[in-house]
């Protein structure tokens, strides 16, 4: 499967750990500037590439498999 295929998977994931980062900064009376943001979210970033790497993701981007595989990488990486 090439590159471009995954990219809205890939998209999506970045962007629901972002959206993650800002919400859980925010209940925490934190600043959500993009620094504060960046410096909450590159650990479950890592972590969720960590989990697409391990998984093989790219295989099978929209499969349960592949979901939980991306999904544990970022709860355990950060």
């Amino acid at each position: 499967m090439r590159f471009v295929q995954i990219l809205p998977a890939i998209a999506v994931d970045v962007i629901c750990i972002l959206v993650f980062a800002i919400v859980g900064r925010s209940s925490h009376q934190e600043a959500t500037d993009l620094l504060g943001v960046a410096h909450t979210a590159w650990p479950f970033l890592v972590g969720c590439l960590l989990g697409t790497l391990i998984g093989r993701t790219w295989r099978r981007p929209y499969s349960l498999i592949s979901g939980v595989a991306v999904w544990l990488g970022t709860v355990i990486g950060g």
